[in-house]
């Protein structure tokens, strides 16, 4: 606890930096947390540098001091950041995403800051070699007294990649906002309106999906061939990608991100995630929450959230076969069976997804780095 002389008592401040206040699941994660930290009596800096401002008065209304970093340059953010803890003086830094771990580090050692670090990994590296950049970044690493990931796969690889940290390295899995997303009976009947949200790019499987209703319609049953409505940055290059991939993108409408998620949910039949890389996607545990059914590749830490055959269903990665075969499970299941796992579905997000579970898991971590934040 820090000790103000003139009124007494005052509780040091959790900081935490984020690169922008976008639409990515990071930051949405971060105004849970905000919500969570602030019920407990603590006090929550939120501090970004860029320009993108979404979800800015939604973090803000969650109780937290939301600040920008002064500077146009990352010089000047580094200066506005080693300022900004020396006036603050907060109990941690927490820095969710590649760029403002790199920032928050940098920092430190310009200015040894006088608050552990905690790097909030996000990543989702390949097996393959790893580049010259990525190995740079993790060289820093060696500044945070945590690193801590959001899927245990990417643990794992970190681990591998970087040993001499392994102790520092853990996983603190996302959460859901469970009164956000109520769960609500499924529309009803076969499914066939299926929706996608996230970025319209490569790695997110555009080209896959548009290969795997190819692959349906060519089939002899066209009957289990759904409609794909697809909500995501990036939007207007969908078909494009497809084209590039020798699909038609026929049956995808790609459309421009939502904002309000939790009623398209309640609308939709099920979720499709065809990404070919992930770590623990929000879109995953929303689904789960709001009593859908879940389609996904076998990514990150996806078949550790979708139990194949009772809450979904989990199909191989960059496979368009694979992929065609879960589509025409998920649209030739019955409404009984569908119905079923959208049950089982809430009740596996609330059983692995709280937020105050996960706010209880960073709370330990802060006690094991010594950090009092009341």
């Amino acid at each position: 606890m820090r000790f103000d002389h003139e009124s007494g008592p005052s509780v040091s401040p959790i900081l935490i930096l984020i690169d922008d206040f976008g639409q990515g699941g990071a930051q949405r994660q971060i105004a849970m947390m905000v919500r969570e930290f602030v019920r407990r009596g603590r006090k929550v800096i939120v501090c970004r540098y860029a320009e993108r401002d979404f979800l800015g008065d939604e973090i803000a209304a969650a109780g937290a001091e939301v600040v920008r970093l002064e500077g146009g340059g990352r010089l000047g953010w580094l200066r506005s950041l080693s300022r900004l803890v020396r006036e603050r003086q907060p109990a941690v830094l927490c820095a969710f995403l590649v760029g403002p771990a790199t920032l928050a580090i940098l920092s430190d050692r310009l200015n040894r800051m006088p608050c552990p670090i905690v790097v909030c990994e996000r990543c989702a590296d390949s097996d393959g070699p790893i580049s010259m950049k990525r190995r740079l970044g993790l060289a820093l690493y060696r500044r945070a007294q945590a690193i801590v990931c959001n899927s245990e796969r990417q643990a794992r690889w970190l681990k591998g990649a970087c040993p001499a940290l392994r102790d520092r390295i853990g996983c603190i899995g996302n959460a859901v906002d469970l009164e956000l997303f109520p769960a609500s009976p499924p529309p009803g009947g076969q499914v066939r309106r299926v929706v996608v949200l996230g970025r319209v790019v490569e790695v997110k499987g555009v080209a896959v999906l548009a290969n795997a209703l190819d692959v349906l319609r060519a089939r002899s049953d066209a009957n289990v061939v759904p409609s794909i409505e697809w909500y995501g940055q990036h939007h207007e290059q969908g078909l494009e990608l497809c084209s590039d991939a020798g699909a038609s993108g026929t049956g995808i409408e790609f459309m421009p991100p939502l904002v309000d998620v939790p009623a398209l949910l309640r609308s939709a039949d099920a979720v499709l995630l065809p990404s070919l890389s992930e770590g623990t996607p929000n879109v995953v545990l929303e689904a789960m929450a709001a009593g859908r059914v879940v389609l996904t590749t076998d990514v990150g830490d996806c078949s550790k959230m979708v139990l194949d055959g009772s809450t979904g269903w989990v199909v191989a990665p960059d496979d368009p076969e694979a992929l065609a075969d879960g589509l025409a499970v998920l649209c030739s299941a019955g409404e009984e069976v569908i119905q079923r796992m959208s049950r089982a579905a809430r009740t596996r997000a609330e059983q692995i997804a709280s937020i105050g579970r996960i706010v209880d898991e960073y709370e330990a971590l802060f006690e094991g780095l010594g950090v009092g934040t009341t």
